[in-house]
């Protein structure tokens, strides 16, 4: 009995042990309200969530680059708006990758729409 318990504790230990792994699967950009910088370098591009005012549509240009001038990543996003549903959510599986940065340049007449970008780095 006594080497049964030994046993169970050792493979209690080696499992727990065994399965150690970065927690860090997806990211997130900090909430944004204007054009902005997500990453550099290689990555995949999850989605975006948008908070807009209620009465304005905010357009999203996602690139491949570190300036705004790079490849399309996506066609444009468009997140509408009415005043029962401000938020959009936009994601994609697979996630879409990215080799130079992750940047995204938005269009609205809203003056503050908030969003956030979700990314994984290679």
């Amino acid at each position: 009995m006594k080497k049964l318990i030994i046993v169970l504790f050792a493979l209690f230990f080696l499992a727990t042990g065994a399965t150690a792994f970065d927690p860090i699967y997806m990211q997130n950009s900090a909430v944004k309200t204007a054009d902005a910088l997500i990453d550099t370098g290689p990555g995949y591009f999850y989605g975006v969530v948008c908070q807009t005012d209620g009465t304005n549509s905010v357009t999203f240009a996602v690139d491949d680059s570190t300036a705004g001038s790079g490849d399309k990543l996506h066609p444009d996003i468009i997140c509408t708006s009415s005043a029962s549903n401000r938020t959009c959510v936009y994601g994609f599986d697979p996630p879409v990758p990215y080799s130079t940065g992750l940047y995204v340049n938005i269009t609205s007449s809203d003056a503050t729409p908030d969003f956030t970008v979700y990314f994984r780095e290679k």
